[in-house]
Formats: C-alpha cells, structure tokens, sequence
C-alpha cells in the first residue's frame, strides 16, 4: 500500500478561493476528454486537488506519484476520501455511497483516511438521513453539476484504474500553487501539471481584480514551468468565454511553450488545452 501525507504550508497568497472554501462534489469540466491524450508521466505529477477526480483518472491513465495541492483544506480531506472509496469499494458501491445515496449514514467516514480528512468530516457531519453535500464541507452551486461521463473513471475502465491507485503515492499539500516557495519546497521536477481552471480566477496587485495580462500569467506560471522536467506537459481548463487564452498564449511564448486544444468530445464546463515545448 502506497504512502499519503498532507503537508501544510502557509496559505498567505493571493486566490480567488481560500482556506475554508467549500470543496466541489465532482468535476464539472470534461476529463475525460484527455483519455485519448499522449501524456508524460515518468515520476512525478502536480495537481490542484479540485474535486479529487483528477487524481484518480491520472492514476489510472499512468501517473506515478501525485502532488496534490490546494488552498481549501476540504477540497483536499474530500478528495482524501473519494481516493480511498474508489481504492476500497466496487465501482457499484462506489456509486451508491457518493451518487445514488449519498447521506451521512451510508458514508464510511472511519476509513483509513488522513487525521485532518476524518477531523473535518467528524466535525461538519449532518444527521444520518441528510445527503452530505448538503454540508458546509461542500460548495452550494448550481454549477457543478455530476457529469459521470466527464470523470473517465466510471466506465468499463474502473477495475483497471482501481489496480492503478494501489501503487500510487499521493501526497496533500495545502497551499496555492501562485505561491513560489511552495513549488519549489516540493523540490522535485514534475512531468505533469494539472491547473484546472486557475488562469480563469487569476487576481491582480492587491487581490482586486482580475488579471489576465501577459506579465501576471508569466509571474503565475514561472515556478511551475521552472519545476518541469524536460518533456513536461500542463493542463489546463479554459471557461469563462477563454478569457485568459489570449494571455497564456503570449506568456507561454515566453517560456518557448506553445498552447494546444484537446478535441472536446463529452459535455462539460470549457474546454481542455495542454501545453508543451
């Protein structure tokens, strides 16, 4: 059995979510539209935790050893636990504890999880009968809503991915991935980096407003492109009309990295992109 740990460094950076924000049940963007993508993963891989559906498709799609990081420590305890139900359960179980009856009293929350994963569980758990995204642990919106085929994990792949997870090392850690010295205390380099959505939220001088600008997307991305390794790819989730597009492509230029989209074919929020050198 793998090792996973959470280390926690300071949060101080400037984010559009915080500490105490609400994590999302389930990916709304569509994964699985990487499923057919040649991706490098040699040793290491970074993430934003996000819903925790990320590090389960990486898993199964190859990745080794997993950096999971993200400024809301229960976006990070949610993901500990949806890793350890879909390492432990059969894809039916699995459906029926998270999607078909997804209450408090049908959740297995004395699992083998982290020690600050079952604390805030422990702490936020509602009555038996209520649904548990029904807590405070969980954001309330309209907008991430269950896309099951957008996961690419719950298909006819989910015995396969399953094995996958049982030799993979993942690791939380809560911070900001804008935060310089969090990337490089990792000091490892990385051959995979998933950004989710973060240029869509980029913030400016002061945390005020928002800021897409060349400079401020190559102040962002600087650490995270130093930390890859020769062949590194990044990921990356573009909604919002593709507001930041126009200025990731000039600051990947920068960076000799160029931008590529990844042929949408299932439903949800923006599309995919990957860059590389």
């Amino acid at each position: 059995m793998k090792s996973k740990k959470e280390l926690m460094p300071s949060t101080k950076e400037k984010s559009y979510f915080g500490l105490n924000s609400g994590a999302y049940p389930f990916t709304n963007e569509p994964l699985s539209d990487i499923c057919s993508e040649k991706l490098n993963f040699n040793e290491n891989s970074l993430v934003i935790t996000s819903s925790g559906d990320i590090q389960i498709l990486l898993a199964g799609l190859g990745a080794k050893n997993i950096s999971s990081v993200d400024v809301s420590q229960k976006a990070n305890a949610w993901a500990d636990y949806k890793w350890t139900i879909f390492k432990n359960y059969s894809k039916e179980e699995y459906n029926e504890i998270l999607i078909i009856n997804p209450t408090w009293n049908n959740f297995p929350i004395g699992l083998p999880v982290l020690n600050s994963s079952k604390n805030l569980f422990l702490k936020e758990k509602g009555k038996n009968h209520e649904k548990i995204y029904q807590s405070k642990i969980f954001k309330q919106v309209k907008f991430s809503e269950l896309k099951i085929n957008s996961m690419g994990y719950l298909g006819k792949n989910y015995d396969f991915f399953q094995k996958r997870l049982k030799e993979v090392n993942l690791n939380f850690h809560v911070g900001d991935l804008g935060n310089h010295n969090l990337i490089r205390g990792l000091e490892k380099k990385f051959s995979f980096v998933y950004l989710s959505n973060v240029l869509d939220h980029l913030k400016g001088k002061n945390n005020l407003n928002y800021d897409f600008s060349k400079k401020n997307i190559i102040q962002t991305l600087k650490p995270i492109i130093e930390s890859l390794d020769p062949f590194g790819q990044i990921l990356y989730n573009f909604a919002w009309n593709e507001r930041a597009i126009p200025g990731t492509i000039k600051a990947l230029k920068y960076f000799n990295q160029s931008l590529r989209k990844i042929e949408k074919k299932t439903k949800g929020c923006g599309k995919m992109y990957i860059s590389e050198k």
